[in-house]
This record gives C-alpha cells, structure tokens and sequence, in this order.
C-alpha cells in the first residue's frame, strides 16, 4: 500500500502548513489498529492529540465547582465584580492626579524660588529657643522622665494582659459551642 498522501501530509504537519482538516485525517490514520512500522514513532503523539480533543470541560462546570466551594459565580449573572466596574473610574483618577502633579510643578518652577527658604540653616539668623543650657538640660529631662514613666506603664499593662490570658480559657465561645453539641 501506498503512503504518499501520508507522508506529504505529515511534511506539511511539521512545517505547520496543515489545515485542521487535514489534521483530522492525521489522527484517523494514527489511531488505526494496523499502523505500518515506519509510522509507529508518530503514533502516540496523535493519540494525545486525539484525546485532548475529546476531553473537554461541559459548561456547567463553573458553576458547579462554585457551588461547591459556596461562592456565587458572577461572570454567568452578567455583572462584573465591583473592580472590574471601577476600572475606568481608577484611570480618570489617575490620569487627573497625574495632571496636578504636572501642574503643581509647572507652577512652582514658574513662581521661581521663594525669598525666604522655609529652613535657615544662617548661624547669625539663628535663635536659641533657651536662654540657658540649664534650662534646655531641664526641660530634655522631664520629657525623658515622662516617657520612662509611660514605658513602664505599658510593659505592666502587657505583663498583666499576658498573664491574664494565659489563666482564662482560649474561646468560651468554642466550649459553650462544644457543650451544645453534647
């Protein structure tokens, strides 16, 4: 028997020039009982091919799966998710905020720079805020007293809150649950 049309289409099949038809008329040949042995190599590959072709997804498995793991399937309702709807709202926020950005900027370098610099670093501008070192040392004390004593104060609370918790069941809702049931 003659394979020609065979082999022409299988040079075709690797060139990536067959049409589906074609194709089809592959994996009918390959999934013959008696397959001359010069064509026994191919045939696995269009018997994958054949089978992946069968196997295929019916349209109600969305819905099933989702209805398994309890969660409503929105792509079948017709409405989009809430994200997929503010999408556009997004890109106008963004494009607007981009839009200020650009014109802030374009204002600031059109004013030019302000006459006073928002910080001096001028040693002969500079004032002291205390008129003695004593004073300055003083006021740094109390504030540091004031946070030793608030770091005290929460690292008792912590310890109390720890202990507490490690005295009193975990969930007295999972006994009361577990109490019911009995």
């Amino acid at each position: 028997m003659d394979y020609k049309y065979i082999e022409q289409l299988l040079e075709r099949y690797w060139a990536a020039e067959t049409s589906p038809e074609e194709e089809a008329v592959l994996r009918a040949f390959f999934a013959q009982r008696d397959l001359p042995e010069a064509f026994a190599p191919y045939r696995p590959l269009f018997q994958t091919m054949q089978e992946e072709a069968q196997d295929h997804l019916d349209a109600r498995f969305d819905e099933r799966i989702m209805a398994r793991i309890g969660m409503k399937d929105e792509h079948h309702h017709g409405r989009r998710p809430i994200m997929m709807r503010l999408r556009p709202l997004m890109h106008a926020a963004a494009v607007i905020g981009v839009a200020v950005t650009i014109g802030s900027v374009v204002n600031h370098i059109a004013q030019g720079t302000p006459e006073k610099p928002l910080w001096d670093y001028n040693a002969a501008a500079y004032q002291d805020t205390y008129t003695s070192p004593e004073e300055a040392f003083e006021v740094i004390d109390n504030v540091l007293q004031d946070v030793r004593h608030t770091y005290r104060e929460a690292t008792a609370d912590a310890t109390e809150a720890d202990s507490t918790a490690a005295n009193t069941p975990a969930d007295s809702s999972r006994t009361a649950t577990t109490d019911s049931a009995e």
